[in-house]
């Protein structure tokens, strides 16, 4: 058994005792994840929730020879919890920014600073493709279209931030 795995129980008496085996059966069993969020942007600018849910989505399916279905739930001040499935999620936060033409316009106004944010977004969409399976193949190809085939959205990233560019156009090749 491998000791350096970071498996820690807590609850009554506890404490952060190691407990690696009993991670290892839990695991075997998931077949559901969910995170919850107190903003409608964290599945996308926040890479966490998806990379913890992708986590044991990967876990599962390798220890539990099972799929898992995955959940985000978002609380927002003085509205109604939403849960839908994370794929649902991260579709209508990524069209809610990346494919919204005010919050690119948004993103042009603010130079540097906004290709850096397009790039986070677009590394965090990759994240979340390779830990949860979450985008369909039409999702990667819109982002492809609205940020390097389009010219003067590439022109921009160009002049505004050539690194960012690079960055963009490297994970939509892998994506």
């Amino acid at each position: 058994m491998r000791d350096d795995l970071a498996a820690f129980a807590y609850g009554q008496e506890l404490n952060g005792r190691k407990s690696i085996r009993e991670f290892i059966e839990t695991a075997k069993n998931v077949d559901l994840t969910t995170d919850a969020s107190v903003s409608r942007r964290n599945t996308s600018s926040c890479k966490f929730g998806t990379q913890v849910q992708g986590g044991y989505r990967l876990i599962a399916k390798h220890l539990g020879k099972k799929a898992v279905r995955q959940y985000q739930s978002t609380s927002e001040r003085g509205r109604d919890v939403i849960t839908e499935s994370l794929a649902d999620s991260l579709k209508r936060v990524n069209e809610e920014t990346m494919l919204n033409e005010f919050w690119k316009q948004s993103m042009i106004e603010r130079g540097y600073d906004g290709a850096s944010t397009i790039m986070n977004m677009v590394q965090n969409v990759f994240s979340a493709q390779c830990a949860t399976d979450c985008f369909t193949d039409g999702f990667p190809d819109k982002l492809a279209n609205e940020y390097i085939n389009d010219g003067h959205m590439r022109e921009w990233l160009a002049g505004s931030n050539r690194f960012a560019l690079e960055e963009i156009a490297r994970r939509m090749l892998n994506l």
